[in-house]
């Protein structure tokens, strides 16, 4: 950037022209991840050694490993921490609802090492037809976030293979307000700005 110059990097190797990708930030850099028949996705990463920039296949998850064992639970089922809608009004008029406040920050919990793993190691074999998709990369872990038939999200921890039942997508009281345009098309993971805000660097 401090020469207003780029440099063109090749598409992962086996990526189709005109295959939907997704980039983002995680623990070493910079990573894609590619959706391929709805049922695989492919993680690559960024790898800018020895002079030479390409991308790395890194990893492959299979969504059948977890979707079978994730469809079985109630979908209504919210764990703690919920999904919220933050800093928004959930209302088309404001009067009388002055008690839906701005969530503080102490009440966002979610331990991503311990909390909701599904355990896919007794799962039984067969077809699965439902709907998974790429949320997003966790900023400075080696996690992705996933979601089921556009309702539940999943993270998945690929050096464990672990996954994890976030609860449903939707924001509280997200249906009521949103009635019969009650869909989530696209989602993406926010990343600030500033290193110093990420939770790891105020450990001390």
């Amino acid at each position: 950037m401090s020469n207003a110059k780029c440099r063109w990097v090749p598409r992962p190797p086996g990526v189709e022209v005109g295959q939907y990708g997704s980039l983002g930030t995680s623990e070493k850099g910079v990573y894609c991840a590619f959706q391929h028949d709805w049922q695989v996705l492919r993680i690559f990463h960024l790898n800018e050694s020895s002079g030479q920039v390409g991308w790395e296949l890194k990893h492959t998850v299979d969504f059948t490993s977890f979707a079978r064992k994730l469809h079985e639970r109630d979908y209504s089922e919210q764990h703690k921490g919920p999904w919220i809608l933050q800093d928004i009004n959930y209302y088309k008029y404001p009067y009388g609802n002055d008690k839906h406040k701005e969530a503080v920050e102490d009440d966002f919990e979610w331990n991503s090492d311990d909390d909701d793993v599904l355990n896919t190691e007794d799962m039984v074999e067969g077809s699965y037809k439902g709907y998974s998709s790429f949320l997003g990369f966790h900023p400075y872990k080696e996690i992705v976030f996933l979601n089921a038939d556009l309702s539940r999200a999943v993270a998945y921890h690929w050096n464990t293979s672990k996954f994890q039942d976030l609860g449903n997508i939707y924001p509280k009281d997200y249906l009521e307000s949103a009635l019969h345009c009650a869909q989530i098309e696209t989602s993406f993971i926010y990343t600030p700005c500033w290193m110093e805000d990420f939770p790891e660097n105020n450990l001390e």
